[in-house]
């Protein structure tokens, strides 16, 4: 097989809550192999995915048959949704916006998905929800922790993921930070 996973893995994904980002739920939607594997060590945690990677995934897909089977891929119950209420939106883009802030204060600029999906992190407990991306530099370490990573060989490169846990001690000295400057300017 051609997925490394550390042998810590299970023990810190588990009881809780990884929300995915697009990169890997396309890679879980292309490699079947890859699929397997990973739910053969990751069994004691759940995959959860925002509206917006649902958006994401879904996104530039007009052949009707390939549209009907990523929608079909989303509900197949191996992955819980994310709540989606309008409450929520609200705190979810008020995180965003604080957020990029944040970033383009430390020079990274994600894109506005992410941005968004780390808000919708942002907003649960620490401790039980963690993130996995292939994109770690859109989740940078200011506010962001690298809990463990997974890798995939698949031929002619090596596709690498990141497990981050939101670090709210960060992000409130960051925060603090940036009102120090609104105060000055």
């Amino acid at each position: 097989m051609n997925l490394f996973i550390p042998s810590d893995f299970s023990t810190i994904v588990r009881n809780r809550y990884l929300f995915i980002d697009n990169d890997f739920l396309n890679l879980l939607f292309k490699s079947e192999e890859f699929l397997e594997g990973f739910f053969k060590v990751y069994q004691a945690a759940f995959l959860h995915y925002d509206s917006l990677t649902g958006l994401e995934f879904l996104r530039d897909i007009f052949v009707q048959k390939e549209r009907v089977v990523r929608e079909q891929f989303l509900s197949l119950g191996i992955f819980l949704p994310a709540t989606q209420h309008q409450s929520i939106f609200r705190q979810v883009s008020d995180n965003a916006l604080i957020l990029s802030k944040i970033y383009a204060r430390n020079k990274h600029k994600p894109q506005t998905l992410d941005l968004l999906l780390a808000g919708k992190v942002m907003i649960y407990d620490p401790d039980r929800y963690l993130l996995i991306t292939g994109n770690k530099k859109h989740f940078p370490e200011c506010v962001w922790d690298l809990q463990t990573s997974i890798s995939f060989y698949e031929p002619e490169r090596y596709l690498n993921f990141s497990i981050l846990k939101f670090n709210k001690e960060k992000f409130e000295n960051e925060f603090n930070m940036l009102k120090s400057i609104d105060f000055m300017a």
